[in-house]
Order: C-alpha cells, then sequence, then structure tokens
C-alpha cells in the first residue's frame, strides 16, 4: 500500500468528502480501489468523541471520480455537489 504522510494537491478524508462518516464497510471499499489503482493514500491522526486513531486521505479527484460512478444508497454526495443536480437514475427511483 502506498501511504504517505505530506501530499500534493487536496487530499481528503471520507469523513471531509461525504460529510459524514463512512463506516468500516465503505472505507474498506474505498480503500480497496485506491490500492488496485495505485493511489497514494495519506493518512491523519485525529482525536474526538466517536474516534481516536488515523484516517486515510484520498486525492479529491479520485473521491469525486469513484463516488461519480459508485454511489452507495446511503451516501449523499457533499453539500454543493453538480451531482445533486442530476436527475435520479432508474436504479435511484426503485425501477
Amino acid at each position: 500500500m502506498n501511504i504517505t504522510m505530506e501530499q500534493e494537491g487536496n487530499y481528503m478524508s471520507l469523513f471531509d468528502f461525504l460529510g459524514k462518516p463512512a463506516g468500516l464497510e465503505l472505507g474498506r471499499e474505498v480503500s480497496n480501489e485506491a490500492i488496485r489503482r495505485k493511489i497514494n493514500i495519506g493518512k491523519r491522526e485525529i482525536s474526538n468523541k466517536a474516534y481516536t486513531g488515523n484516517v486515510h486521505l484520498y486525492p479529491e479527484e479520485f473521491l469525486q471520480e469513484y463516488f461519480g460512478t459508485k454511489v452507495p444508497e446511503s451516501t449523499k454526495y457533499p453539500k454543493g455537489s453538480l451531482l445533486n443536480e442530476l436527475p435520479p437514475s432508474d436504479y435511484q427511483m426503485g425501477s
């Protein structure tokens, strides 16, 4: 796994990108895809009421691409994302 402490460009945690906790399963899926694509993964140590430890950081462009093509039902796009403006697909409509 490519893990770096200092990155060039805008690296974000899943929480920062999604605006809510991603959860273990989604976190693993994103991490596995980043590893498969040989994307550099950063890390940040955090400590708050809900979690203490390291979180992975991904290039914002990678997260935009990943969530632009594969969005779990429980995940919304970040506030202000142009993807929120798209009409729902047949899949999202339950057809």
